[in-house]
């Protein structure tokens, strides 16, 4: 079974807060999609890959702005970054601030992670999605850049330079308003989205970085890095229990078993990594799911079975619940957008 990869919840909140801002309706854009509804049982500092790039899909099929991730990305707040925010603020150079980002990166986000490489003295970092049965939306990508750059420019007393930008996606509807804010070239149309720095930009020293404040926040960085890869562990092992106990049919007390655990222990481990058996059953049966309808000829009956489910009206509902859309609407919008990939 594929890794279950998620990203901090707490990025696509401030996200929505700035979508909300853009006059989008946030409550449609989020309903039916689990770890998103706040205050709500399946409110978790962690979302499902799967389901965040949904959120990026239904926002822009609700406003149809090529410009959308941009105008998001460029208005996020420091604060989205987490832990990863202090380690970057205080690194010595700008060279070991982007090397921080690389190794970190995870405590934010595993939907795609950046690779650097030289070219012709420059730094290119490289934007590299991760698999998954739902596509990357060019909006989300084009928010990671626009949040990056702004975050590298408030390290930088806005000096961060840069020579060129490539993005991937459809061509954007005004060009301009990018190149404003990256104040170099954009190039449309690349096979991947990439931020091409200039060949100064690495020994640049980081203007107040303090040296005490950075061993400690690297600290607690790679202690949350640790602990991410256990909870990571959990929750793989956690969605494997329910696959193997037919998804709709597993409840806690079957996993529990399977992973010789007391019913109470799972449920403590699991609300201290942020999450819940419900929520992590739901995401794993909506990816599932999506997947048979979208990358296979299966028919909605034989899918509602292999999911555990006796009737298919009741496998609709909850389909219907999770993604506001019927299981063949679902695959109908795949059919007419072209099959799912891991890029964008």
């Amino acid at each position: 079974m594929k890794q279950h990869k998620t990203i901090y919840s707490y990025w696509l909140k401030d996200s929505l807060a700035v979508m909300a801002t853009l006059g989008l309706d946030v409550d449609a854009i989020t309903a039916g999609l689990p770890g998103l509804q706040v205050g709500s049982r399946q409110s978790s500092s962690w979302v499902e890959v799967s389901v965040a790039r949904q959120l990026w899909h239904n926002a822009f099929e609700q406003c149809r702005d090529t410009a959308l991730g941009f105008k998001v990305g460029k208005q996020l707040s420091i604060r989205a970054f987490n832990v990863l925010a202090p380690v970057l603020s205080h690194s010595p150079t700008m060279a070991e601030a982007i090397a921080n980002a690389m190794r970190y990166q995870q405590l934010l986000s595993q939907s795609g992670s950046f690779h650097h490489t030289l070219r012709k003295g420059r730094l290119v970092a490289r934007y590299v999605p991760a698999p998954s049965h739902t596509a990357l939306h060019f909006s989300q990508v084009d928010s990671v850049l626009a949040a990056f750059v702004k975050a590298l420019r408030l390290l930088l007393d806005e000096q961060a330079s840069l020579h060129q930008v490539t993005l991937t996606g459809p061509r954007r509807d005004d060009i301009g308003l990018y190149e404003a804010f990256y104040r170099c070239p954009v190039y449309q149309g690349g096979e991947a989205a990439e931020l091409e720095f200039t060949a100064d930009l690495l020994v640049r020293p980081i203007i107040g970085a303090d040296p005490g404040i950075y061993r400690i926040n690297q600290t607690l960085a790679e202690d949350r890095l640790s602990r991410l890869l256990n909870v990571e562990q959990l929750h793989n092992s956690v969605a494997e229990a329910v696959a193997n106990l037919k998804y709709a049919q597993a409840d806690i007390h079957g996993v529990a078993r399977e992973l010789v655990l007391t019913v109470r222990t799972l449920q403590r481990k699991l609300s201290q990594s942020g999450s819940s058996f419900s929520l992590i059953q739901d995401q794993v049966m909506l990816k599932e799911a999506t997947r048979l309808l979208t990358e296979t000829e299966t028919s909605v009956q034989e899918i509602a079975l292999l999911m555990g489910y006796t009737e298919t009206s009741s496998f609709s509902r909850a389909i219907r619940t999770m993604t506001g859309r019927s299981p063949l609407q679902l695959r109908q919008a795949t059919v007419r957008a072209g099959t799912p990939s891991s890029s964008p």
